[in-house]
């Protein structure tokens, strides 16, 4: 049975700042919902940073603007955290997983207030909860994280790194290769969807589709932002992926390597 995903990241609802036109952010968001909806997803997966950190106070009345908007929605949302959703919070969501026909879906949510120029550092206890839910994974897996795998980063993103004399939030992982390694070995993942970067981005390893997500306000030509969304389908032997917005990827078709067949404990 294929799942009908309608994809979304990198929201920044609020205020403008840098390349970020989160002003524009809730009109731009009602045609993403008007799109889900007549591409009758089955989910709707938000891939973090909702807001703009600015202060616990107008963050909180931002992300209360945003649950309302997304109330209309026509299907499930499933929404983890961004670094700029738990900046001001001691825990972040809990990491959860569950089963969508026939697929498993993960929902990753590391904790991402602890990082140094080499990356962030999940806690130990987030990589062994992924690790096991990996190998409890008895359908093909999606994995849902804000920061990517691996793939490159914007030039914007490069300069401000190294123009910035303090610590810059980075934009992977401190351990991006043994979790790729770990994620690759389970045998399970067939794709991984992530924002964070706001570029996009598609490539492939060892069966697992990295697919890096544009963000929706991010300017993209003429001081306008791209409003990127996309529509995903998952069928047996492919994904097929349809972008919309300034910019976006038109149809893109992704195969499927066959996965080893998994036995029910």
């Amino acid at each position: 049975m294929t799942l009908r995903i309608a994809v979304i990241t990198d929201i920044h609802y609020g205020f403008d700042v840098g390349a970020k036109k989160g002003s524009q952010a809730l009109p731009l968001l009602d045609g993403f919902l008007d799109a889900a909806q007549n591409f009758n997803a089955d989910y709707i997966f938000n891939l973090g940073d909702e807001v703009s950190t600015k202060a616990p106070a107008t963050d909180d009345k931002h992300k209360q603007t945003l649950r309302h908007a997304f109330k209309r929605a026509a299907c499930p949302v499933i929404k983890i955290d961004g670094n700029h959703c738990v900046r001001y919070q001691e825990k972040q969501s809990p990491s959860r997983s569950f089963d969508a026909g026939d697929h498993h879906i993960i929902m990753w949510n590391p904790y991402m207030n602890r990082y140094t120029r080499d990356g962030v550092i999940p806690d130990p206890e987030d990589i062994e909860w992924l690790q096991n839910t990996l190998a409890q994974a008895v359908k093909p897996t999606i994995l849902l994280s804000h920061i990517p795998f691996g793939g490159p980063e914007s030039v914007k993103k490069q300069k401000k790194r190294i123009m910035t004399d303090g610590l810059y939030y980075p934009s992977h992982f401190a351990e991006t290769e043994k979790l790729r390694e770990m994620i690759e070995a389970s045998g399970k993942v067939i794709l991984c969807l992530s924002g964070h970067r706001h570029l996009n981005d598609i490539r492939e390893s060892n069966g697992v589709h990295y697919l890096i997500h544009q963000s929706l306000v991010e300017v993209v030509q003429d001081d306008k932002p791209a409003g990127a969304f996309s529509m995903i389908e998952v069928a047996k032997n492919e994904i097929r992926i349809k972008g919309y917005g300034l910019k976006q990827p038109p149809l893109t078709t992704l195969p499927l390597a066959a996965k080893p067949a998994l036995k029910i404990a």
